[in-house]
């Protein structure tokens, strides 16, 4: 493993965490909390969509329709172990932000440290700046930003906001001095990459992550089973794009730009392709 990487990972990054998958290589498990059920997004590869509709939470296709669970924002909230995500099966919409700024005030009042993931919209961002501005060091923003071309983003990310929309967001929160940091997984749009961090890379304090789609095997019998021609040739895009061949070519573009490199922590599916690279034999020449 990149051992520079690693230990940036770990001693470095604010999460704290190096573990288990998604939010849980970020926060212990357990650290996360939520207040809706549902989410207006509606994003095509969204987990906790996916485990609603399995486990009968919700009825199919009714996910968008958020819903917020008013005994779980006015319950008390007491001071947890380690970083919490806040929220993590849900994001922060116009709708819930007022629920969200008095649960968000709790966990705070209690002296919790909060990372904030979201598809940012920016007049809840600058809300929830505003409310916090006292508390800039318990919290860290982690934007979910996986595409530059809003036509990616429109169709993997449904209804989340555009990308000029998360950036100005991103710069806010900077420019107001809390902590920030972006999620680029999953990776939708790999051939701008570097194009990506090179825009955000000066508005984050903390880290770029980049991860792979997950479980697009399942999002494939999906769309075969709804006869989706169009997502099944989305997810073979996707799925061409973040081959191992193509996760090498990544890193093997970021080490050129080592000033670019030192903004990023590769999510555990790119960090277990890159470690393939480096163990590979190197090549003698007679």
């Amino acid at each position: 493993m990149n051992k520079e990487n690693l230990k940036r990972i770990e001693n470095k990054s604010s999460n704290g965490q190096k573990k288990g998958h998604g939010f849980h290589e970020w926060i212990k498990k357990g650290n996360s909390i939520n207040i809706c059920t549902g989410c207006p997004n509606d994003c095509k590869y969204c987990y906790a969509k996916g485990r609603a509709y399995r486990f009968k939470q919700v009825k199919i296709g009714e996910w968008s329709k958020e819903r917020i669970r008013e005994h779980d924002v006015v319950k008390n909230r007491k001071l947890y172990d380690g970083m919490i995500a806040f929220p993590t099966s849900h994001d922060i919409t116009i709708t819930n932000i007022d629920s969200y700024l008095k649960v968000l005030e709790k966990l705070l009042i209690s002296g919790n440290e909060i990372l904030i993931v979201s598809k940012p919209r920016f007049e809840c961002i600058e809300k929830i700046c505003n409310k916090a501005a006292a508390y800039k060091d318990k919290i860290i923003f982690r934007f979910s930003i996986g595409a530059i071309d809003d036509e990616i983003l429109s169709f993997w990310d449904t209804n989340a906001p555009i990308y000029a929309e998360r950036k100005q967001s991103l710069m806010y929160a900077f420019e107001n001095g809390f902590r920030t940091s972006v999620s680029m997984e999953p990776l939708l749009d790999p051939s701008n990459v570097v194009t990506m961090v090179e825009e955000l890379a000066e508005y984050v304090s903390d880290y770029i992550w980049i991860g792979k789609m997950n479980y697009t095997g399942i999002l494939r019998k999906r769309a075969h089973d709804n006869n989706d021609l169009h997502f099944i040739e989305q997810i073979k895009i996707i799925e061409d794009g973040q081959t191992n061949e193509k996760i090498w070519a990544i890193n093997d573009e970021f080490q050129k730009r080592p000033e670019l490199l030192k903004k990023i922590s590769w999510k555990e599916s790119f960090q277990k392709v890159i470690d393939l690279q480096q163990q590979a034999p190197v090549k003698q020449t007679a």
